[in-house]
């Protein structure tokens, strides 16, 4: 890449003489173009970023064209364990490989992101129908478990994934995403390597938990837990022997709660001991 400067000197508004300059500008045209690239690509594996995947899905929805399209949030399940027991060099490496394996499931109507951490997210554009969609995913997910082999490491990898459609589910890219992670959440719980498409029961189900997490601290202190006692009888005397200390929350919201609903959360939240000592108390 050159760079030309010319100065035309005048004499009585008269041209006398011109001068230029020409300069060698390739290692700056080169730098900025990596800059460029830096700025929209994800530094691992050489996918757009996340404020790619931003310009993309705001182009699709600018194009009278696009009449619906998926997001996929794909997220590798338990990857975390990778990172801890080999290191982030490993995980790096785990990434770089899974890129290059999804990048050849990407249609000639879909855009591959890589999202934070140990996530990607599939765009399809104008799919046929949700059940070619569907037969998609299916092919995602056992492409992903395949045996991944590297530094003499073997690596069963699945991944769960969360689906939200526009413009069924919504037509803000925000709600998109939101619904999408919604469902990936979703798709978690229910065990990991499945996936899940988008439903209001879910975000009813994610608002819950928001919810129960937030309160369940205060809960003690509030004396909203309860505990019911149910009879252990024997039955060959017909006497009772003792009985059992059901765990119950009696939450302002939500009304009487099961241990199922909310144990999950006090082991995140590391207030078991906390609620173990109340109930013996």
């Amino acid at each position: 890449f050159m760079k030309i400067t010319v100065v035309i000197e005048k004499e009585n508004d008269e041209p006398i003489k011109l001068i230029g300059v020409v300069q060698d500008v390739t290692n700056e045209m080169k730098m900025k173009r990596q800059l460029e690239h830096y700025a929209k690509h994800d530094m691992i594996t050489n996918l757009p970023n996340y404020y790619s995947l931003h310009e993309k899905l705001d182009s699709l929805m600018g194009n009278l064209k696009i009449e619906r399209f998926a997001i996929l949030y794909l997220n590798l399940d338990n990857f975390y364990w990778i990172v801890n027991y080999l290191g982030h060099e490993m995980g790096d490496k785990v990434l770089k490989k899974m890129a290059v394996r999804l990048k050849s499931l990407c249609p000639v109507n879909g855009f591959l992101a890589k999202e934070k951490g140990d996530s990607f997210i599939f765009i399809i554009e104008n799919y046929e129908n949700e059940k070619a969609l569907i037969e998609h995913v299916n092919k995602i997910m056992k492409s992903v478990s395949q045996k991944l082999v590297i530094d003499d490491y073997e690596f069963n990898i699945t991944t769960s994934i969360g689906i939200s459609l526009y413009p069924k589910h919504a037509t803000e890219k925000l709600k998109l995403f939101e619904h999408a992670y919604s469902a990936l959440h979703y798709a978690k719980k229910l065990g990991k390597n499945n996936y899940q498409i988008y439903s209001y029961q879910q975000d009813l189900n994610a608002h819950k938990r928001y919810t129960l997490e937030k309160d369940l601290r205060q809960a003690i202190d509030h004396n909203e837990l309860l505990i019911y006692y149910q009879p252990q009888v024997n039955p060959n005397t017909n006497t009772l022997i003792g009985a059992e200390a059901l765990l119950r929350w009696n939450n302002p919201t939500w009304g009487l709660l099961q241990p199922d609903d909310f144990m999950s959360i006090a082991e995140d939240k590391h207030l078991l001991n906390k609620i173990y000592d109340w109930q013996i108390r």
